[in-house]
């Protein structure tokens, strides 16, 4: 089962450059949490082409989930 967490953008627990789903209760996607000098910490997709630097296209990201797959755990 997926755990989701509420998301604050002042939340400095998140752990940064890691994957995690995200959504805004839409839609989920895999994304990043980093900082940003114009921006300050936002979430960054994934993109074929450039890796992991296009902000995620969501208006608002209301929850975000660590990846855990069976067998792992989390640090």
């Amino acid at each position: 089962m997926i755990e989701w967490r509420k998301y604050q953008k002042n939340d400095r627990s998140i752990k940064s450059h890691v994957p995690h789903l995200v959504t805004n209760g839409i839609g989920v996607v895999m994304a990043f949490h980093a900082s940003n000098l114009g921006h300050g910490y936002a979430w960054y997709k994934c993109t074929s082409d450039r890796g992991y630097d296009q902000l995620v296209d969501m208006p608002v990201v209301t929850h975000y989930a660590v990846i855990n797959l069976p067998g792992e755990e989390e640090a």
